[in-house]
């Protein structure tokens, strides 16, 4: 690393939880000769690292997959039995509430063909309203001209006769 104090290089060492740590002291060479001696370490000890498990070591593992594996099937057959429980009474949820949607459905249906005779017949009923105020409109203004000519022919009268 480039030291900006002294224009000189120096070392930042990084820990294995990446944490980063400025040595004072520590110059290239000293970074360089410690490096060298980390990577003799770990090639030391990845060559006397085993390969393969020993047997003792390998049946203890095995018999404590056993153990857990055992312990885990008699955790799962005493959950099975309430885990069926909560599928019945689900399924027996699922069938009340598709019941009651079904009734709710079937009235809604009810409801609306209902309401659906009911606006057939008010809008027959309109209809034939309708006619009937055209028709009675039409007599109402007949009988407006025949007031009016009544009404001039009075009056012509009236003003003939004085009557």
């Amino acid at each position: 690393m480039q030291n900006t104090h002294y224009n000189s290089t120096g070392a930042v060492l990084v820990l294995s939880s990446g944490r980063v740590v400025d040595v004072n002291g520590i110059g290239e060479a000293k970074a360089i000769a410690l490096d060298v001696w980390r990577k003799r370490v770990v090639a030391s000890v990845e060559a006397r690292q085993p390969t393969s498990l020993g047997m003792s070591e390998r049946q203890s593992i095995e018999e404590d997959i056993a153990r857990r594996r055992a312990q885990l099937v008699a955790w799962r057959k005493g959950v099975e039995p309430e885990t069926e429980a909560l599928r019945v009474k689900a399924r027996k949820q699922k069938e009340v509430g598709l019941e009651r949607l079904n009734r709710e459905n079937s009235l809604a249906g009810d409801r609306a063909r209902q309401q659906r005779q009911e606006f057939a017949q008010r809008a027959t009923t309109l209809q034939q309203n309708s006619v009937l105020h055209e028709a009675l409109s039409d007599a109402v203004e007949t009988a407006r001209l025949r007031l009016r000519r009544l009404s001039l022919g009075c009056y012509v009268r009236f003003l003939y006769i004085a009557r």
